[in-house]
């Protein structure tokens, strides 16, 4: 459950963007341990974790299951509905995402900004943090409660906009 002294706040002038505009905002959730894993994976010396995993937020209709796999590889996304936002989300069952050796931790990234792209084909998204994982579905509604108006108004500054991503590349030799 989200503790009662978190709260969302702007991202400082200049800061780094997860959504590249300029109504980013910042939440300040605090840790969350989730469920240990099950004790035959906890035997087998896998470091494992589960949770509701977050990949962003997007404005309210009714609750669904989306055509795209989470971070997980198992598990698909979904929306999740309360009050006129909605989180999307999927379920976590896997290594510490603390612990993925490079290749699982790219793989993750990947599969975290598909789901973010799959939906905004359909309306506008503040992504959040790669890597944030909730306690549980009880966490998610907490969240959506708590940090409502903030959502709402971000939200409203993205309508209509896109995100670009521009790479530059060069030969040192001919700079």
């Amino acid at each position: 459950m989200i503790a009662p002294e978190s709260r969302l706040r702007r991202a400082p002038a200049g800061a780094a963007s997860t959504a590249g505009i300029a109504s980013t905002v910042t939440l300040d959730v605090p840790a969350e341990r989730p469920e240990p894993a099950p004790p035959e994976r906890a035997a087998a010396g896998a470091a494992s974790t589960t949770g509701t995993y977050l990949y962003g937020f997007v404005e309210g209709g009714a609750d669904a299951v989306l055509a795209v796999v989470g971070v997980d590889g198992r598990n698909p996304a979904r929306i999740v509905a309360g009050d006129g936002l909605a989180c999307v989300v999927s379920e976590y069952r896997g290594e510490d995402l603390l612990a993925l050796s490079k290749e699982a931790l790219v793989r993750g990234v990947l599969a975290h900004q598909r789901v973010i792209e799959g939906v905004m084909g359909e309306r506008a998204v503040l992504p959040a943090k790669f890597g944030t994982l909730l306690a549980d579905g009880a966490a998610v509604g907490a969240l959506l409660a708590q940090a409502r108006g903030e959502l709402i108004q971000a939200l409203a500054g993205v309508q209509g906009k896109v995100e670009l991503e521009v790479a530059a590349t060069w030969d040192l030799g001919q700079v």
